[in-house]
């Protein structure tokens, strides 16, 4: 059960990273701090981020309950992957072949500690 909580950890953060990118681009700056942060409260993306944070934050612990840290913590690198992908499919964002090549090798590192 700990590592299902773990899986939803890495999720949970990939998912609200994409959430706050999506409120950056709708975050007005130009008209000052008061007007800016008005727009952003506004935001449903800016909540589901908060929500899928906070969340992500809850799981953590739960994961955490039954999983030495050292042994969890590195596996959250999968978030880099997730979020890489998340950022290609849904902000159509370019991901070079360098990047590729640094998912690839944090998968494997990844399954090398689910592994042992």
């Amino acid at each position: 059960m700990s590592y299902m909580y773990l899986y939803l950890t890495v999720l949970l953060i990939s998912l609200g990273q994409i959430a706050q990118k999506l409120a950056a681009r709708e975050l007005r700056l130009g008209k000052g701090l008061r007007v800016a942060l008005i727009s952003l409260t506004g935001s449903p993306h800016f909540w589901l981020a908060l929500l899928a944070l906070g969340f992500g934050l809850v799981s953590w612990l739960l994961a955490l309950v039954e999983l030495d840290v050292s042994r969890a913590y590195p596996i959250l690198g999968a978030s880099f992957v997730v979020t890489t992908i998340l950022s290609a499919l849904i902000l159509k964002e370019h991901i070079g072949r360098n990047c590729w090549i640094g998912v690839a090798l944090i998968s494997v590192g990844v399954a090398l500690m689910v592994s042992s």
